[in-house]
């Protein structure tokens, strides 16, 4: 009723329009949004570079260290069994896949591990395999944030229902990513 918009990362299934009270969904109407990312993807790229702002006010695109370093991070902080070289493996395998690719994908990803040609690139690949079989972004298209901003009342579902935990995770702390860049762009 205040025209906040809303974001709902759904884990649980409760935000499924069979669940949400009809009452709801006929105030929302048009407004209630649901991206169900099992069916549709969700239009992001893991490899996006983002502007940064420097100390002077200038902006500077990130460079591919910048996105390897953080791709790693959010893939590290959900699968903790990944040893050290692992996660080299995989830094390496985005910085090689940035450099031959304007817009890089899940599936370049699991090409450069392959490419690699080592057990610890391949052990890395077969821990992240279900994630890029999976392959929950749509790389190309970009989720457009200004159309939920203020004085929209638009309530944004983004339905993780159907996908494994560790995944709800990784696209969870991606979309979190993007949002906080745009939000402080």
């Amino acid at each position: 009723k205040q025209k906040v918009p809303v974001i709902i990362i759904d884990y649980t299934d409760g935000f499924t329009p069979d669940k949400l009270e009809k009452e709801f969904i006929n105030v929302l109407g048009d407004n209630l949004v649901q991206h169900i990312v099992i069916k549709d993807k969700f239009p992001l790229n893991p490899f996006k570079k983002y502007q940064k702002t420097l100390f002077d006010g200038s902006l500077m695109e990130e460079d591919n260290v910048d996105v390897a370093d953080r791709f790693v991070s959010i893939i590290g902080s959900v699968y903790n069994q990944l040893g050290i070289q692992q996660k080299h493996a995989i830094y390496q395998a985005v910085l090689m896949g940035l450099e031959k690719k304007e817009v890089m994908d899940l599936k370049d990803l699991e090409q450069e591990l392959i490419n690699q040609d080592n057990a610890v690139a391949l052990n890395a690949l077969s821990q992240l395999k279900v994630f890029i079989d999976k392959n929950p972004f749509n790389s190309v298209n970009t989720f457009d944030w200004s159309d939920i901003n203020y004085p929209s009342s638009a309530v944004t579902v983004i339905q993780l229902t159907e996908i494994k935990r560790d995944i709800q995770r990784i696209i969870t702390e991606m979309i979190l990513w993007d949002l906080w860049y745009y939000k402080t762009s």
